[in-house]
């Protein structure tokens, strides 16, 4: 059992000093880990006001539920019996979506203000970057990175 307590409340100016140019994406993006586990990744995401994503594949099965901002989104998916069905939405706070490992999609962010959202994915996969300390859950006595192995 792991405990994660105020999961959806981040530092507005961590979130500020996060926001950079991401490589690949060609846009300004911050990202905070709240969890990073095997069996589960959580994540806080910024894309900057204004921003249009190129078409990208998403790497794990998740959750993704809307905090702030507008954003428009579109998928590409393959989950139908392996027929690509396609389609658009805007998510706004409160909103949640699902996001299958394999979909494609791209997001615009309709705000003035930063998108953010919390993503919950499960399993988590492995990424680049190393975690830090503060994504530990209360009680865990110590780091499960180890099990990710190094990249």
């Amino acid at each position: 059992m792991k405990l994660m307590r105020s999961v959806f409340e981040v530092d507005e100016e961590e979130m500020s000093r996060l926001m950079q140019p991401s490589a690949g994406f060609g846009i300004d993006l911050a990202i905070k880990r709240k969890l990073w586990d095997p069996a589960c990744h959580v994540l806080v995401e910024d894309y900057a006001a204004g921003a249009v994503t190129p078409r990208y594949g998403v790497w794990a099965t998740g959750l993704h539920i809307a905090l702030k901002g507008k954003v428009q989104v579109e998928y590409w998916s393959s989950y139908s019996m392996g027929n690509w069905v396609s389609g658009k939405f805007v998510a706004e706070p409160g909103d949640a979506y699902l996001l299958d490992k394999g979909d494609q999609l791209r997001f615009t962010v309709l705000s003035d203000i930063p998108y953010r959202h919390l993503g919950i994915l499960m399993p988590a996969h492995a990424f680049a970057a190393e975690p830090d300390e503060s994504v530990r859950p209360e009680g865990e006595v110590q780091s499960r990175k180890r099990e990710f192995g190094k990249l």
